[in-house]
């Protein structure tokens, strides 16, 4: 078997990244698809970017023959994002900017705290203030670290609190097993399109006769 790509998972000390891994490693992958092997970054007490960059550069040559990816993890309420940020574009430097994906871990914990309820929770409910306050800091978290919504991911790992978002993020870095179809992947702003009225065979046609047929009685009336 071939060997599965890479992910890299870094962050600052305590922003989750091992709960995020274990959660990952924990869930049934479906049969079709396998999960990558995922490193996680330390870096002490601190995060120091050059070390961050000193492992991926390391890793990198290593599994040069493999896909490579990124995985930043930050934590709620985080916002002071600078080292993310030198690191993203230092990663841009080197031609990788293409592989970071963003986890946007422990949702749970933004206000209201006790409005939380993992199987009921929708990002896009503008309604709802939890909803609100994750996409506030979401959108800020994202827009100061220049990664796409379409590379961003919303998590809880926590047990306790109820996990959310692990099963998209594990179908995002999972991969597709050789000669089977492709699967589409969606991130949490996902919303189901809108797909419109579907009309019957010859429609138009029978609409078109019925208003002709109205104009000719109209007319025989006069």
């Amino acid at each position: 078997m071939d060997k599965p790509p890479l992910v890299m998972v870094c962050g600052k000390p305590g922003a989750g990244k091992t709960s995020l891994v274990d959660a990952l490693r924990a869930l049934p992958q479906p049969p079709s698809r396998r999960l990558p092997s995922l490193v996680e970054l330390n870096t002490g007490g601190a995060f120091e970017l050059t070390e961050v960059l000193a492992q991926v550069e390391v890793l990198a040559r290593e599994n040069e023959d493999v896909p490579q990816r990124v995985l930043l993890v930050v934590a709620a309420p985080d916002r002071a994002v600078e080292e993310e940020r030198a690191l993203v574009d230092a990663l841009a430097r080197d031609g990788l900017r293409s592989t970071v994906m963003l986890c946007l871990t422990r949702i749970d914990g933004l206000p209201p705290v006790r409005q939380w309820d993992p199987t009921r929770f929708d990002p896009t409910n503008t309604l709802d203030e939890k909803a609100r306050q994750v996409a506030r800091w979401a959108d800020y978290v994202r827009d100061a670290l220049g990664v796409d919504r379409g590379q961003t991911f919303l998590c809880s790992a926590a047990p306790e609190g109820g996990s959310y978002g692990i099963e998209r993020l594990r179908d995002a870095l999972s991969v597709q097993e050789p000669g089977l179809g492709a699967v589409r992947i969606s991130t949490a702003w996902d919303r189901p399109k809108n797909q419109g009225l579907a009309l019957p065979r010859g429609f138009w046609w029978w609409l078109l006769g019925a208003a002709l047929a109205v104009l000719y009685g109209w007319y025989r009336l006069r």
